[in-house]
């Protein structure tokens, strides 16, 4: 409740990060030194580790060693192994050889995507149990959930690309240049490409264990926020003038220009011609890479008969006028007024996080704490084998339903209230209880207690 509160300063008190750091390691207290040494190594020996553990969860659910691997700290080691296996694969998957016909996969690259496969059948099992734990309004409350929804909205349609690839194959094979801008296989590499850099970018998470990473990520996300309500801004200026400048110079579009002196040849900037190139030119010139004669009008040569002159060639004046004082007005805006505000107010959230560092480095460590703290003791894809521990939970999960639709059925169809241990009303009342005695146990002052403990 206090981490859904924000409550920053509760939760990074001593006394609950004592019981939070009991809960997370056990009695391993070697772990504190070891995350800053040597915890990358433990992630890399713990890889091989990963089937001896499943066999210890499917004959030996209840024994010293299984209870050792499922504290919360050893399930994050688990997970960063298995993911460390699946960016591996990832990124071979990513790195092959395109191929030149749309024929069958060769073996290596099948293998591959079957990895991903499973891989992304059991991440979607791990969230959906971790949204029926957590509830739909705490888990989506997280803005890393969502982006793992994200990213596993991108894996799946990926292997659908790859689906639809393998069933519609064509004979004789198809040369890739001759493939269209929809084919199954270019969008599945885009879409593996997208999730590639969203899976390695996950890894971010994990900063906030470290004291000296921690605060910089927090300050990321918090930029990240900032720069969401700028752009908001930026959108609406990017949009004004976009409507003004989209087919502004659209009958000068592919005019040239030719100097009858030099024969120099002067072509129209494709700056204002239509909607696609004006937002392309707009978006680039906040970083300045337009032309700076995006606003210049150019006019052909009007053609000329046999023995006489050249004509002149006309200048429009008003509409180039026009054209650059808007092109100037928006480098105005959004460069000097919108990005310096932006620099400004992520200078100001940086200052902000960096001065309260260790009170938000603990809130992010308590955040990953409680997120390991949830998830199953055996990562993806181990997860989808169903073990002893599991069958006994589900077990006792339907004998609690059951237990409480019965009392439920009592409640209706008796008129006497059977009083339920486990309601709302009945946990409140223990819970003061146990404050109560709490409260008057550390009343007592010192000085009482030197005095009963001498019999004075």
């Amino acid at each position: 409740m206090a981490m859904d509160l924000k409550q920053k300063e509760f939760v990074a008190h001593g006394s609950v990060q004592q019981i939070l750091e009991v809960a997370w390691a056990g009695n391993w207290y070697v772990w504190k030194d070891r995350w800053s040494n040597t915890s990358a190594w433990a992630v890399l020996f713990r890889v091989p580790l990963l089937l001896w553990i499943l066999l210890l969860y499917l004959f030996a659910p209840y024994s010293k060693n299984s209870e050792y691997y499922s504290l919360p700290v050893n399930r994050m080691i688990n997970y960063l192994a298995s993911y460390a296996v699946f960016l591996v694969v990832l990124t071979w998957a990513n790195n092959l050889d395109k191929p030149v016909t749309d024929c069958p996969d060769d073996t290596v690259s099948l293998v591959l995507k079957v990895i991903i496969v499973v891989y992304a059948v059991t991440f979607v099992l791990r969230t959906t149990k971790m949204v029926v734990v957590q509830g739909p309004w705490r888990f989506f409350r997280m803005l890393w959930n969502i982006y793992d929804c994200v990213k596993l909205c991108m894996l799946g349609a990926t292997v659908v690309c790859w689906w639809l690839s393998y069933l519609n194959p064509r004979n004789p094979p198809v040369e890739r240049k001759y493939w269209t801008s929809l084919h199954p296989t270019l969008v599945g590499e885009g879409l593996l490409a997208v999730v590639t850099v969203m899976s390695y970018l996950r890894l971010l998470f994990l900063c906030q264990l470290s004291y000296s990473l921690g605060p910089l990520q927090v300050s990321l996300g918090k930029m990240t926020t900032d720069f969401a309500r700028l752009a908001a801004v930026f959108g609406i200026i990017i949009v004004a003038f976009t409507a003004g400048l989209c087919r502004f110079y659209q009958y000068y579009a592919g005019m040239t220009r030719v100097d009858p002196v030099t024969g120099y040849e002067t072509k129209q900037d494709e700056s204002f011609v239509n909607v696609y190139s004006t937002l392309k030119t707009l978006f680039w010139g906040v970083f300045c890479m337009t032309s700076s004669t995006a606003g210049t009008v150019v006019i052909e040569n009007p053609p000329a008969e046999e023995g006489e002159e050249a004509s002149p060639v006309n200048n429009h004046y008003i509409t180039q006028a026009v054209g650059t004082l808007l092109y100037s007005v928006f480098q105005t805006l959004s460069v000097i007024v919108t990005l310096n505000m932006l620099i400004a107010t992520m200078t100001n959230t940086f200052q902000r996080v960096t001065g309260n560092s260790y009170v938000e480095w603990v809130f992010g460590r308590t955040e990953v704490f409680l997120s390991f703290s949830m998830h199953s003791d055996l990562p993806p894809p181990l997860n989808i084998v169903p073990t002893i521990r599991c069958v006994v939970e589900l077990f006792m999960w339907v004998v609690s339903c059951c237990k409480a639709s019965s009392m439920g059925f009592f409640h209706m169809v008796s008129s006497k209230k059977y009083p339920d241990p486990f309601s709302g009303d009945e946990a409140f009342r223990k819970l003061m209880e146990k404050l109560s005695r709490r409260y008057l146990r550390h009343r007592q002052r010192p000085a009482d207690s030197k005095k009963m403990l001498y019999g004075l």
